[in-house]
């Protein structure tokens, strides 16, 4: 039983305690690298959210005088209608 043990133990493989320190190393490495990926690309995302918002308002500030206009026209085309039909009856 005692051969068994000593085969066994040699055959075991030895872990290296520098290398376990050097493999966390390494995932703590790798964590902060896609923490940092993560925070660019959220980072991106957000300059993109805002070029869009002042894209959108822009095309607002554009579009309200032809929908004041529009609007005006509505009002005066429903005054219109309404007194032709006030004028037409008898």
């Amino acid at each position: 039983m005692l051969f068994w043990n000593c085969v066994h133990a040699a055959l075991r493989p030895t872990i290296d305690p520098m290398s376990l320190t050097s493999g966390f190393r390494l995932q703590d490495e790798m964590d902060h690298e896609k923490q940092a990926r993560s925070d660019a690309t959220e980072l991106k995302l957000k300059v993109l959210d805002d070029k869009l918002l002042r894209a959108q308002i822009t095309e607002e500030e554009k579009l309200r005088p032809l929908n004041e206009q529009i609007e005006r026209l509505m009002e005066e085309l429903s005054a219109e209608r309404l007194s032709r039909e006030v004028n037409t009856k008898p």
